[in-house]
């Protein structure tokens, strides 16, 4: 059993026929899928569609490993459990970031824009429905900044695509006593946002 950072159990990890070893011991299970994404930004693994290059028998989450990382994908699956999806879009380029978020202040929403795999809120930026094309791009910028401050120079491998959403406003829910938050997706209701 290997416990660190996922950054540095990637440093360690290689592709042997076609398997991941850590320290030339074959990976057979896997606990963070956060680890493709640093595999990626470390040459070992290449993306394959939204997906990864990999074997994903080693998770837990199987084949449905990727999902954890594509938010987009879980919001077409909420569309069938009774929640109510968000308004989302797949952005490949900077110029189609630029027009997703224009696309959601045409209509008077403000988004937020999530790189694809990071964690700890590296990268995450929110737009009011006002955002300037100026503002996006700077904005933009400012978050692939902040995720090469976290992950390094190879970053910009796995951050793409990043899906833009609308803003989701956190409401007080009452679990055992206490006020935990849910989100919700009622920006033209929203008083107070938290």
């Amino acid at each position: 059993m290997a416990v660190d950072t996922v950054e540095r159990l990637a440093r360690h990890i290689t592709l042997k026929d076609g398997s991941l070893h850590y320290r030339d011991r074959p990976i057979v299970n896997a606990g963070n899928t956060n680890i493709l994404p640093a595999l990626v930004r470390n040459g070992v693994i290449s993306r394959h569609g939204m997906g990864y290059a990999v074997d994903y028998s080693m998770f837990h989450d199987g084949r449905l490993a990727p999902l954890i990382h594509d938010k987009g994908a879980q919001q077409q699956i909420a569309e069938c459990t009774g929640f109510t999806p968000m308004r989302w879009q797949t952005c490949m380029t900077p110029d189609e970031v630029v027009r997703s978020v224009a696309s959601f202040s045409h209509d008077g929403l403000p988004a937020v824009i999530k790189p694809n795999a990071t964690s700890g809120g590296a990268g995450i930026e929110f737009f009011g429905p006002d955002s300037t094309e100026a503002d996006i791009r700077m904005t933009l910028d400012r978050l692939l900044d902040t995720v090469r401050v976290k992950y390094g120079p190879q970053a910009e491998k796995s951050v793409w695509p990043m899906r833009v959403f609308e803003f989701a406003q956190s409401t007080p829910y009452p679990v055992e006593g206490a006020e935990h938050y849910c989100l919700i997706n009622n920006w033209r209701g929203a008083k107070n946002i938290k």
